[in-house]
């Protein structure tokens, strides 16, 4: 009976210290799993509500990413921004409901700029925190119009250059272009209109590049 009793203490110990280990996602039916491949998609929890970013299929212009970065060589911010939906009076997020609604994120980051494609791989690994003030979250609706000022945590974990896709050829106007791999997680709180949205869980694997979601203005 003893050792019954260690050896199913043993397995319980082991089991725990696994679970300890996992992803903080793994087994949210909810969300896509947080992943590193770039597979253009996102999501996150909004008032306990599902909300998802994924490759959207634009007639006569092929697909279109959920995610652009736009950064300027002679600002002093960055912006990342999520185009995404939520089903409405639903906990899941439903792909064929015609009723999903608009709802799109737009992180600014204060004092981060990149000049170069390159410099995307400078973003691995690192945490923003967002005040409120100066780097600030906001959501747009159906008229995609950016609203509030909220406060939370922008996390780049992981950032890769893909060698599997390689554009242009480096002449005059057609610069080669990589694709790179930036994943990662955010939460948030930003109040519109005395309303209260809590983005909590919010996780992306995104490919980007340079021209295509990958934008450096003057």
């Amino acid at each position: 009976m003893k050792k019954i009793l260690w050896v199913l203490s043993v397995y319980l110990f082991v089991t725990a210290c696994s679970k300890s280990h996992s992803s903080p996602d793994e087994g949210d039916e909810l969300l896509p799993p947080y992943t590193e491949e770039g597979r253009n998609v996102a999501g996150a929890l909004v008032n306990d509500t599902a909300w998802r970013a994924q490759m959207l299929f634009c007639t006569g212009c092929g697909n279109t990413a959920p995610f652009d970065i736009i950064t300027s060589t002679g600002g002093d911010s960055t912006v990342f921004l999520f185009a995404g939906e939520y089903t409405p009076n639903s906990v899941n997020y439903i792909d064929t409901s015609a009723d999903n609604l608009s709802m799109d994120f737009r992180f600014t980051v204060k004092g981060l700029k990149m000049d170069k494609q390159e410099d995307l791989l400078k973003l691995d690994n690192q945490t923003f925190l967002l005040n409120g003030v100066n780097s600030y979250v906001s959501l747009a609706g159906t008229n995609h119009i950016p609203r509030g000022k909220g406060t939370g945590t922008f996390i780049v974990k992981h950032v890769s250059l893909d060698n599997s896709f390689v554009a242009g050829d480096g002449s005059p106007g057609n610069p080669i272009r990589y694709r790179y791999i930036v994943s990662g997680y955010f939460s948030f709180t930003v109040t519109i209109n005395n309303k209260v949205y809590t983005v909590q869980e919010g996780r992306y694997d995104m490919a980007v590049m340079l021209e295509d979601n990958f934008f450096i203005t003057q």
